[in-house]
């Protein structure tokens, strides 16, 4: 019965690692197929974030 569980385990072992390497492909993929908009996503979120900190030094500093 040793046997039947330990080829279990090797075929679930190999199945997990093989899906774990079709989903990384996947993403790495994904974002090299839309890297553009990726980076477009990224660099307008900073740039909000960064107008939303300098209003938010503007509106604290007229406080004063």
């Amino acid at each position: 019965m040793l046997h039947g569980k330990r080829l279990v385990f090797v075929y679930g072992t190999a199945f997990a690692v093989l899906v774990f390497l079709l989903q990384w492909l996947e993403y790495r993929f994904l974002i090299l197929d839309h890297a553009q908009e990726v980076f477009t996503v990224a660099w307008m979120v900073d740039l909000s974030v960064g107008i939303e900190k300098k209003k938010a030094t503007t509106c604290t500093s007229r406080l004063k």
